[in-house]
C-alpha cells in the first residue's frame, strides 16, 4: 500500500492517535458528549471503529436510565479495587466461597442476566445489552453495602475479586461504563 521507505518511516501509534483525535472532534461536532466518546473508545473491540456510532447510541440510552449513575460509580469502584490487586485474578468463581447473601445474590443475577445480555451483544444490539445489565443495579448496591471485598480470608477475598472482575468484564463490553461516573 505504501512504498517500503514510507511504510518503514510511519509511526503507527502517531497515526492512530491522529485518527482518534480527528474522530473525537467529528463526533463532538455531531453533539456526542465527550464522556460517552471516551467511554466507547476506551474499549478495545474486534470490529475496530465500525460500531462506534451504535455503541455511542447505546451509551446515550444507558446514561438516561435511572440505574446508570449508580452502576457507573460501582464500575469505577470495581476498577479501583482491581487496580490494587497484584496477582492474577481467577477466571472462575468458586460458589462454595460465596459466603455472604449479597454476593450470592449478585452471582445469581450475573448467571441469569449475562447470557441474555451476551445474546444481545452478539447480535449487535448494544442498547439491549446495557439495559439488560442495568438490572444488576440492586444486587450490586447490596454487594457493596453488605460485603467486605478485601476479606481477611485469602480464598474468599480472591473469589470476590473474581466476581467483581466478571461483573466488570460484562459491564464494559460496549464501553467503559466507569467513565460515565460523575
Amino acid at each position: 500500500m505504501f512504498p517500503a521507505k514510507v511504510a518503514a518511516d510511519l509511526d503507527i501509534d502517531k497515526l492512530e492517535t491522529f485518527f482518534q483525535e480527528r474522530l473525537i472532534s467529528l463526533l463532538e461536532a455531531e453533539g456526542k458528549p465527550l464522556t460517552h466518546i471516551m467511554a466507547v473508545l476506551a474499549v478495545d473491540t474486534a470490529e475496530g471503529w465500525s460500531q462506534i456510532k451504535s455503541r455511542l447510541d447505546a451509551v446515550a440510552e444507558f446514561a438516561n436510565l435511572p440505574q446508570s449513575q449508580a452502576l457507573a460509580a460501582a464500575n469505577k469502584r470495581i476498577t479501583n479495587i482491581l487496580k490494587k490487586v497484584d496477582q492474577p485474578i481467577a477466571a472462575q468463581i468458586d460458589t462454595d466461597k460465596l459466603t455472604e447473601p449479597a454476593e450470592q445474590q449478585l452471582h445469581a443475577q450475573l448467571l441469569q442476566l449475562v447470557p441474555v445480555a451476551n445474546a444481545y451483544f452478539a447480535a449487535g444490539d448494544y442498547t439491549a445489552h446495557l439495559k439488560t445489565l442495568a438490572g444488576l443495579r440492586e444486587a450490586v448496591d447490596h454487594f457493596f453495602n453488605d460485603v467486605m471485598v478485601n476479606a481477611d480470608d485469602v480464598q474468599i477475598r480472591q473469589n470476590r475479586w473474581a466476581l467483581l472482575k466478571q461483573l466488570q468484564t460484562h459491564m464494559n463490553q460496549v464501553a467503559d461504563i466507569s467513565r460515565l461516573a460523575q
